[in-house]
């Protein structure tokens, strides 16, 4: 996870640091190159990770949550179903299907009010998931793509318009 993941980190933190509350969808290890530690240094408030699956150190991000004077709250379910807070960043990095990342967003996009950002995106890393995101986003029309690249299987930021 770590390694592709370190690249986008700058980017996520230029992201997240325009906002107090930021979400994550797929946490993984949440290692030291994480996009859980690069969202949580640069987050105003609070993060809202959410996974399937209970792999995440959870220790390590509770003590620097605790040191950083953020809260971090982990929700162990399925995004499309887990019900989270009103966020400014959404940050998707789950189960890199076409179903999935179609229920995330139908189920959250209209609680983000600044920013929605997918890991993966790069051309067919996943078959199928990278038409999804942007077929999705192509028909929300308050929501304009800022940022695209392929390095590290891709990484994609839109932003609302009215954001």
């Amino acid at each position: 996870m770590g390694v592709e993941m370190k690249e986008h980190q700058p980017k996520l933190k230029e992201i997240a640091s325009q906002c107090d509350v930021c979400a994550e969808f797929g946490v993984h290890e949440a290692d030291c190159d994480s996009s859980t530690v690069a969202l949580l240094r640069a987050t105003g408030k609070e993060l809202h990770s959410v996974d399937i699956n209970d792999k995440c150190e959870h220790e390590h991000i509770k003590e620097l949550a605790k040191k950083l004077k953020k809260k971090w709250v982990f929700y162990l379910g399925d995004a499309k179903t887990v019900q989270i807070p009103e966020v400014e960043f959404l940050f998707i990095d789950s189960d890199h299907t076409s179903e999935q990342v179609r229920g995330e967003l139908a189920a959250h996009l209209d609680n983000v009010t600044k920013f929605v950002g997918f890991h993966d995106t790069g051309k067919d890393v996943f078959r199928g998931y990278d038409k999804a995101v942007f077929e999705v986003m192509d028909n929300h029309p308050d929501w304009e793509k800022i940022y695209h690249t392929e390095d590290s299987y891709g990484l994609t930021i839109y932003k609302r318009k009215n954001g």
